[in-house]
């Protein structure tokens, strides 16, 4: 019988960013091809969610977290496809 390998949440986190990039590409590209229409904006228009930068003094060292996420339809095409392939293989 087979062993059910029981594979890494990293590789899951990994494939979920590269999804997202590789989508988000993909959008710009097709903004940029697709004339002026409401499709365009559909699938290249960004949901932004945001935490704004916190700056943290520890007396020696002093810095400044934050973070943007910007994702649009093809994004979440891109993500959804990682995670398609994380469960296939």
């Amino acid at each position: 019988m087979q062993e059910h390998q029981k594979k890494p949440v990293k590789v899951l986190i990994i494939l979920l960013i590269i999804g997202m990039i590789i989508g988000s590409v993909i959008g710009k590209v097709i903004g940029v091809l697709l004339p002026d229409v409401i499709v365009k904006d559909v699938l290249i228009t960004p949901a932004v969610i945001a935490l704004s930068p916190t700056t943290i003094d520890l007396r020696v060292i002093q810095f400044t977290l934050g973070l943007t996420l910007r994702i649009n339809v093809m994004g979440v095409a891109g993500i959804l496809l990682g995670f398609f392939l994380f469960k296939k293989y």
